[in-house]
């Protein structure tokens, strides 16, 4: 059962056992074990597949049970004299916690930063731990769309922006993110 909601969770799951090597020198191959399929909420898997930010598991080690097995994307490294700011720059994958109050902190500290691509990478892994999210979760996907970047998708912001005000009434980002739906509304004519 995932702990936070309290819905079963399921999970795909891809284990790679590496034999010892021998003495002699000669490598063997990796045994692949057929992966495992368990269930998981249908809402989970768009979320974490359209992204593609999520970690590839290393082939020498066996991947965790919490995180999903989905291939990330190879992201274009720009030369090292390349002067993209830091909203344009390619995300770098680093280890993130799994404490849901752990990645909205690490999502506040880097849309403050205006590091968009860190914002979604951390609310990509949120929402593959907690499929079902938290108001605060969808607003801040609904601020980093909504930034002045590559990254920019009024059509998403928006959507988060709804969800928020449909779903969490009493939320403290509850007013804001209606004053938004209302912006958007207003302004741009193919999103109504």
């Amino acid at each position: 059962q995932d702990s936070f909601s309290g819905e079963p969770e399921n999970l795909i799951v891809k284990v790679t056992v590496r034999e010892p090597e021998p003495a002699t020198g000669s490598q063997t191959r990796p045994a692949e074990v057929p992966a495992t399929v368990v269930e998981r909420p249908a809402a989970a898997a768009p979320a974490a597949a359209s992204t593609g930010s999520t970690p590839s598991p290393s082939p020498t080690r066996s991947a965790p049970s919490s995180a999903a097995a989905v291939p990330a994307a190879a992201a274009p490294i720009p030369p090292p004299d390349s002067a993209l700011s830091a909203a344009e720059a390619p995300p770098v994958r680093r280890d993130l916690p799994s404490a849901p109050e752990e990645l909205l902190r690490l999502a506040r500290e880097d849309l403050a930063a205006s590091r968009i691509a860190g914002v979604l990478e951390v609310l990509d892994r949120y929402m593959q731990l907690f499929p079902f999210g938290s108001d605060e979760a969808h607003y801040l996907y609904a601020k980093a769309y909504e930034q002045n970047t590559p990254y920019r998708d009024i059509k998403k912001a928006y959507a988060n922006y709804r969800k928020v005000r449909a779903e969490w009434p009493r939320s403290p980002f509850w007013r804001e993110s209606a004053e938004r739906v209302t912006y958007i509304e207003r302004h741009y004519f193919d999103i109504r």
